[in-house]
């Protein structure tokens, strides 16, 4: 996430040097050791390339022809890996934990419909719950509070808005997903509402949408049902008594600004609600 927030830092962007101490020579040094640790990690893979991880998978993939990644290719795909698909996948699952911990009957609900082992990709598409659930998770709570700012051109109009030359546009999912033209009761983090909405892909767009959309979606849900499952499957949780739960953004991520304390319980427990401290209030009621 360091290095997610170097990358949109203000100082970087308006001064480029890399010099000591400033916010582009920190970046700088980031993603050389970054650099540094996936070209040892690539070595390590190479050397036993039977393993399962998805590192493994691009070393052994190959073209057509035989050919296959370069080490530098290879570097940019895990690159891009961590810097993209690590920390918001982490921080998605942090928020749907959260979420859930405050709301036992929706839990329990889905404790209910993950019986015996962790359910296998091709099993998923028969636990709607389960994607309802983390997809009203990505809209109360977006991950991106916003993903692109851009600046005018010329002059232009935006819907009804006549917009002038220079002036700055930013696309907000976060704002998008709180209006109640298109969710009703915006603010209560209800999962059976996916039953009979289908927004467009500008009404709904936690991973982005149109030509920019995330290269990753795909991969991204697959990844948070499944491990969502594992977890709730496995371990009782709820949020640790008089937490502070507050949201800061970081580089264009929103993300608890004190952590997410929480205790874990036997499987299957009830978790204990208690009064949640912060301005977490502010985009989801909890009562």
């Amino acid at each position: 996430m360091e290095h997610l927030r170097g990358m949109v830092s203000l100082g970087a962007i308006l001064f480029p040097f890399n010099v000591p101490g400033t916010p582009y020579g920190r970046l700088t040094a980031i993603s050389s050791e970054l650099e540094f640790q996936l070209r040892k990690l690539i070595g390590r893979r190479r050397a036993q390339p039977a393993g399962s991880d998805l590192l493994s998978t691009f070393i052994r993939t190959h073209d057509e022809d035989g050919s296959s990644f370069s080490d530098d290719e290879l570097l940019g795909l895990s690159s891009l890996i961590v810097s993209a698909g690590y920390d918001t996948t982490a921080y998605t699952l942090t928020w749907t934990l959260f979420l859930l911990s405050q709301h036992s009957k929706v839990l329990g609900k889905l404790r209910g419909k993950l019986r015996g082992e962790p359910p296998t990709a091709a099993q998923l598409a028969e636990l709607p719950l389960l994607e309802w659930v983390i997809k009203e998770s990505m809209r109360v709570l977006s991950l991106p509070a916003f993903l692109f700012f851009c600046i005018a051109q010329k002059r232009f109009e935006l819907g009804r808005y006549p917009l002038p030359k220079g002036a700055g546009v930013i696309l907000s999912p976060l704002m998008t997903h709180h209006l109640p033209e298109l969710y009703p009761d915006p603010m209560r983090f209800r999962p059976d509402r996916w039953q009979s909405i289908q927004p467009s892909l500008y009404e709904y767009l936690p991973l982005g949408a149109g030509a920019r959309m995330c290269v990753g979606g795909s991969f991204a849900m697959l990844s948070l049902r499944i491990l969502l499952a594992m977890i709730v499957q496995r371990i009782g949780f709820e949020l640790a008594p008089g937490a502070q739960i507050s949201r800061t953004i970081s580089g264009t991520a929103l993300i608890p600004k004190y952590g997410m304390p929480m205790r874990l319980l036997a499987p299957g427990t009830v978790p204990q609600r208690s009064a949640v401290n912060g301005d977490i209030h502010e985009l989801v009621h909890l009562s």
